[in-house]
Formats: C-alpha cells, sequence, structure tokens
C-alpha cells in the first residue's frame, strides 16, 4: 500500500495534515505528500524525502496566479502518473478540481476529499465538479456541518475537526474581572482587512484593552501600516508560528478574536480553528452575529457574537466580562469538546477503513 497526499498550499497553512500522517505511520503505510512552496522557504537539502516540493512564488493579482496554478497541475499529475499510489488524498476542493479528470478516470472509489472552506462552490460548473467528485469518492471529510448548506446530500460525507494541542488543554479559566488590561488575541493568519480595521477602531487607544496579532500576514492585509497610520498604540503583532506553539501563546491572551464578517459563505459557514482553542485552552471567543460558528458559540455559551456594523464592540465585551458565568462557560467547553472527540473517533476509523 502506497498513499499520496496532495496540497496546492504550504505545510503550515495545512496543521490537519498530520493527522493523516500521523496515522499513516502508525499503521506502517508508505506515504508521500505533494506540497507548494510559496514563498520559497523550503530549502530541498531540509525537507523530508517523501515530499515533493512545487516552487513557485504567488502574486497578489488573481491573473498573475493562472500560470503557477497550471504549472501545479502538471508537476502533480506527473507524480501521479509516474508512480502508481493505491489511494489519494486531496486536501480541499481547488487541487482537486485541477486534477479533476485524472482522480475521476483512475481512481474511482479509491481518493479521499477532504473539504476545509467554501472556494468557488457559487459558480455552476465549478459547484458540479465538486459533487462528482464527492460521488466518485471513497468517503469525503468536510470540516463543518455548516457546508451542508451549499454542498449537495451524499452519504459519502463525514465530519471532521481541526482539533489540535489536545494534550496541552487548560482545566481552568483565567479571565481577568476587573477589565483592567484585556488582551484581545487574534492567531492564525492574518486576513480579513476591513473586518480588522473596525474592530481595531473599536478598542483604539483604550487603555484597558491590548489587541494582539500572531501569525502569518496574507498579502495586503497592512495592519500595522494601518495602525501606524491612525497613531494607535494599543496593537500588537507577532510572527507565524508552530502549531505546537499555541497553548503558550494563548497563556498571554484573555478573548479569542475570530470576527470575520458574515458576507460570505466562507466566513457564514465554517467552523475555525479558533473554535478549538477556544475549548481547549478556556478562553472566551468573540465571532460575527448570523453566522454558523456563532450558532455554536452561541448553543454552547463560549463567548458572544457581534455585527460590526451596528454593535459597539467595546461595550459589550465590558458588559460580557460584567456578567461572565465562568461555570456555565467551562460547562460549555466540556460538553463541546466531548462531542468532537467522538466525531473525531468516528472519522478516524472510517479514514482507517479506507487506507486498510
Amino acid at each position: 500500500m502506497k498513499v499520496c497526499i496532495v496540497t496546492y498550499d504550504e505545510y503550515i497553512n495545512i496543521p490537519y495534515i498530520s493527522k493523516y500522517e500521523r496515522i499513516l505511520k502508525q499503521y506502517k503505510i508508505e506515504y508521500d505528500v505533494i506540497l507548494w512552496d510559496r514563498r520559497n522557504i523550503l530549502a530541498n537539502d531540509n525537507k523530508p524525502k517523501n515530499y515533493f516540493v512545487f516552487n513557485s512564488v504567488i502574486r497578489k493579482s488573481k491573473i498573475s496566479k493562472v500560470i503557477p496554478f497550471y504549472k501545479w497541475s502538471r508537476f502533480t499529475l506527473n507524480i501521479l502518473k509516474t508512480i502508481n499510489y493505491d489511494k489519494i488524498i486531496v486536501l480541499t476542493t481547488l487541487p482537486a478540481i485541477l486534477i479533476y479528470k485524472f482522480l475521476i478516470k483512475k481512481y474511482h472509489d479509491m481518493f479521499l476529499l477532504d473539504i476545509r472552506d467554501f472556494t468557488y462552490e457559487n459558480i455552476n460548473i465549478y459547484k458540479k465538479r465538486v459533487d462528482k467528485l464527492i460521488s466518485k469518492s471513497a468517503l469525503t471529510f468536510i470540516s463543518s456541518e455548516g457546508f451542508k448548506s451549499w454542498l449537495n446530500d451524499s452519504n459519502k460525507l463525514y465530519l471532521t475537526h481541526n482539533i489540535s494541542n489536545i494534550e496541552k488543554e487548560k482545566q481552568i479559566t483565567q479571565l481577568k474581572m476587573n477589565n483592567s488590561n484585556l488582551v484581545i488575541g487574534f492567531v492564525g493568519g492574518i486576513r480579513y482587512y476591513k473586518e480588522n480595521c473596525k474592530i481595531i477602531d473599536n478598542f483604539k487607544n483604550k487603555s484597558n484593552i491590548q489587541m494582539l496579532y500572531v501569525g502569518k500576514t496574507h498579502a495586503g492585509i497592512e495592519l500595522e501600516n494601518y495602525c501606524e497610520k491612525n497613531n494607535i498604540y494599543n496593537v500588537s503583532f507577532k510572527p507565524a508560528y508552530q502549531n505546537i506553539e499555541k497553548p503558550f501563546i494563548y497563556e498571554d491572551i484573555d478573548f479569542i478574536n475570530s470576527i470575520y464578517g458574515s458576507d460570505n459563505q466562507i466566513v457564514k459557514t465554517a467552523l475555525p480553528n479558533k473554535l478549538y482553542d477556544c475549548i481547549l485552552f478556556k478562553k472566551p471567543i468573540i465571532v460575527s452575529s448570523n453566522t454558523y460558528l456563532s450558532k455554536i458559540v452561541n448553543e454552547y455559551n463560549l463567548g458572544f457574537d457581534v455585527n460590526l456594523d451596528k454593535d459597539n464592540l467595546y461595550e459589550k465585551l465590558l458588559n460580557y466580562v460584567e456578567v461572565f458565568d465562568d461555570q456555565l462557560f467551562l460547562e460549555g467547553c466540556n460538553a463541546l469538546k466531548n462531542k468532537v472527540l467522538q466525531e473525531e473517533k468516528y472519522a478516524e476509523e472510517k479514514f482507517i477503513e479506507f487506507i486498510e
């Protein structure tokens, strides 16, 4: 048995790949990984022997991305046609679309599709091909029940979760109750410029609020420049991190910033990694109203939701702290964690069936 994991992303952006690698190693199954090094940071002499790395820098404009994506597909297909893999795991829909014909013709019921986000499913031909890929897959994992609002119903869909660092779970919350020096932390790939500017404006130079951004800043997200330009001094930034560093990063954070707006299917239906950080590290989470994430947060009493166009975020935060019930919060964290772990166990069993 030999398996190939196909992704068009960098390793740092796909922490959930470690789950697949762990199980493949546990069952002593040989595997390769196809990655895309988009910033030329992965030296060939440092990469594992079973990693095929496509090197091409991604520019900002959509037009400039066409040729690199085409070259990635040729690079990937060349490997898949040269090496006779028994099973293929494709991470997210876009790389699956780029090698669509190969998967449909050569790997019917022998590939696993892992869907983590809404991409271009609003385009009819793209949506039809995603549905076709699901029907031809052995199984398809989705990271949010909310995705079923834009995917066709299928008995091949199984829920999985982006939970990690379980062994570093905290048992208590230490939210400051005196409203002083509250730290609002955004941990992850830094995007959503418009929303984060509104958040920063809500907390601008408040003496009892510190804002922290930790992670890789995506192209065009010039939040540091925005703060400098507007003389905002209670915002700080830290660089990209390894996933194992998360528990230590959250030690200095009181609230998790998981506000992405609600103006498209990407943010309306996804469950971000920050939700799992919330329930593991026991940090209340702030999310956007009218999203599937806000439904979960309110159901389990994990924080509060906000509409940045209507609400005063600063006032909502202070009101939440004023009436914060740590027992209710901890009960919600544990209830959701237990549900997630049960669903993860079932997903792992389905994956083991697939590789066996």
